[in-house]
Parts: structure tokens; C-alpha cells; sequence
């Protein structure tokens, strides 16, 4: 697998806080500009087993699937991304440095071609 973005941020809230904002992904839009909308299924709390699509400013719509997911710690998800298969990792942790916040580890993977 190869790695394709690995991001770091420091937010300034507590873990808690931090996760709540995070894990609402259909808000997303209005922070992450490069997406315009965001689609979950089940309607309402995210989690295991989720689906969901993205709009992106560029027209694509990625679509994912989340297969991991520990509360207040980390979310993976994969989808489709042009012919690859691509492997998210959304990791949130104590700062160890600047409490009360927390750091966010964005990790993105692909494999190769999908069938």
C-alpha cells in the first residue's frame, strides 16, 4: 500500500470536543472547502458499518464505507477514488504538549487498481 497524505493538525478543544465536531461529517462543508456535500446512511449517528458519499468542488463523488470504528480515538473508512482503492484513517489523541487540546492525525492510503 502506499501512502499518499499523511496530515497532522492541533485543534485547540478538549479530546471530547474535538470528536463530537469531527464526527459530524455531514458538516463537514462548512470547514472543509473542497467539499460540498456530504451523504450518510444510516441517517443520524455515524459509525460502524456507515456509507456515505462525498461531492467534491472538483464534481467527483467518492463513496465509503467505515470498517473501523472506536469512539473518541479513530474512524477508518474505504472507497473508491478514480481506479484506486483508498484506505482513511482519522485518528484523534490527548496533546500531550498543550492540553486542554488535541492533535488529529488525517492518514490517507491506496492500493492498486480496483476491479
Amino acid at each position: 500500500m502506499i501512502t499518499l497524505l499523511r496530515r497532522e493538525f492541533t485543534v485547540e478543544l478538549p479530546l471530547e470536543m474535538a470528536w463530537q465536531h469531527l464526527a459530524r461529517v455531514e458538516q463537514w462543508p462548512s470547514w472543509a472547502k473542497h467539499i460540498k456535500q456530504v451523504e450518510v446512511q444510516p441517517p443520524g449517528e455515524f459509525g460502524l458499518g456507515s456509507t456515505g458519499r462525498m461531492r467534491l468542488t472538483n464534481g467527483l463523488k467518492p463513496a465509503w464505507t467505515v470498517t473501523e470504528f472506536n469512539p473518541y480515538r479513530n474512524w477508518k473508512w474505504v472507497g473508491g477514488f478514480l481506479l484506486l482503492t483508498v484506505y482513511y484513517d482519522h485518528q484523534l489523541r490527548n496533546s500531550p504538549r498543550h492540553r486542554p487540546s488535541s492533535r488529529l492525525w488525517l492518514k490517507r492510503e491506496a492500493s492498486a487498481c480496483r476491479s
